[in-house]
């Protein structure tokens, strides 16, 4: 399939530059030559936008992923922060903790399987590791919560939080990598 677009593009190039052919705009239906523009710019431009299509479609396709999996991982991230605080109160910030813990597992297993499948699979990573992920763990909570901790005077409390975090976080993430069944080397 590739190398069929690159064809097509190597003699739509050929085509464009070797014949002299003034290149149309799709909305005013004038030439290159109407508009006050040297041919050969609108015949590059051209060029330019069909070299280009299939990696904006594919950059298109990956920003939404981004955008469709922050957006879900940020709507888990409030209901299991709700869930936690319901279940064992504000005192402190263990839904924040849990979520980082976890995201940090699924992260460590997302890498992992993409290792050993062999394969970047973009878009998957997109989705879920920048997109889900992203918008699931929150370093930016953690240091609200922190602060908040050392802020009203227990600054134990805050240590613990951060301790918690940078450990468990990271012990998480190599087990997922680990559960994946991914190879280290």
């Amino acid at each position: 399939m590739m190398s069929r677009i690159s064809d097509s593009i190597l003699r739509l190039k050929k085509f464009i530059f070797n014949r002299g052919v003034a290149v149309t705009s799709p909305r005013s239906g004038t030439g290159a030559a109407k508009r006050g523009l040297p041919a050969c710019s609108a015949r590059a431009s051209a060029l330019a936008t069909a070299e280009r299509l299939p990696n904006c479609i594919g950059k298109t396709l990956e920003i939404l992923a981004v955008l469709f999996g922050g957006a879900a991982g940020a709507v888990c991230r409030f209901e299991l922060n709700a869930a936690v605080v319901r279940a064992v109160g504000a005192g402190f910030p263990y839904g924040i903790l849990l979520i980082n813990t976890l995201g940090g597992f699924l992260m460590g297993l997302l890498q992992g399987a993409i290792k050993r499948s062999g394969s970047p699979h973009a878009l998957v990573y997109s989705l879920l590791g920048t997109g889900f992920l992203g918008g699931f763990t929150t370093f930016s909570t953690f240091s609200l919560d922190t602060l908040t901790l050392f802020q009203a005077g227990h600054p134990l409390a805050a240590g613990l939080n951060i301790g918690l975090n940078a450990v468990v976080c990271v012990l998480a993430a190599g087990f997922g990598y680990a559960v994946s069944g991914a190879s280290s080397h």
